[in-house]
Order: C-alpha cells, then structure tokens, then sequence
C-alpha cells in the first residue's frame, strides 16, 4: 500500500470524483497518486495506466473500466471510501473536454 499517512487520506480522497459523459467516465485523481499507480502495477506485471486517461495539471482522468481500478487496487481503496467517491459526480452535457486534454504517458 501507499506510504501516504493515513491522516492525509480522507483529504486526498476527497478530491477525487467521477466525471461521466454520455459515452464514458473518468475518476478524477492527483497526478501523484496516478504516478504511484501506475507504477505499482508495472511493478506487479500489469501495463500501467492507458493513454484512454488524460491529464491536466495536477489531476488525471482515469478511464474509468480499467485504469480506475488500478488506483483502487493500489491505494486499497475500501467499499466505503468508493461510495464516497461515487457520491461526487460530474456529468458533463454532451461530449467530455477531458477527451481534448493530453493522453497520460508515464
């Protein structure tokens, strides 16, 4: 797991939300924590994060069915900590500007 003080999870997961459009969804996460995951998973034999993830500035849009799961699996993201997460939705009228930011590239 993440050598991240536990005091400083609740603050980080919160910034962490869902943006969905009406074609497909991103979780929203710092640029560290995406680091740290996609690294994690290139350690364990997994690809990394895709480039269907985007990045701007500090924060990385994870494609939501593969490279969210890394991040959850990295972190060891709880069932509760998810259902948080869930409850912060951004649901963006027709075609996401997240698919105009540039494609993550570890």
């Amino acid at each position: 797991m993440s050598t991240i003080i536990q005091a400083d999870r609740a603050e980080w997961l919160a910034e962490c939300r869902w943006f969905v459009d009406s074609g497909h969804e991103w979780l929203q996460v710092p640029l560290w924590a995406a680091r740290q995951a996609d690294q994690a998973d290139k350690e364990h034999g997994g690809d990394g994060i895709s480039v269907f993830s985007y990045v701007l500035n500090t924060r990385v849009f994870l494609e939501g069915d593969c490279d969210a799961g890394i991040f959850f699996d990295t972190f060891e993201i709880s069932e509760t900590e998810r259902a948080g997460i869930a409850s912060r939705v951004v649901v963006l009228n027709g075609p996401a500007i997240i698919r105009d930011y540039p494609r993550w590239r570890a």
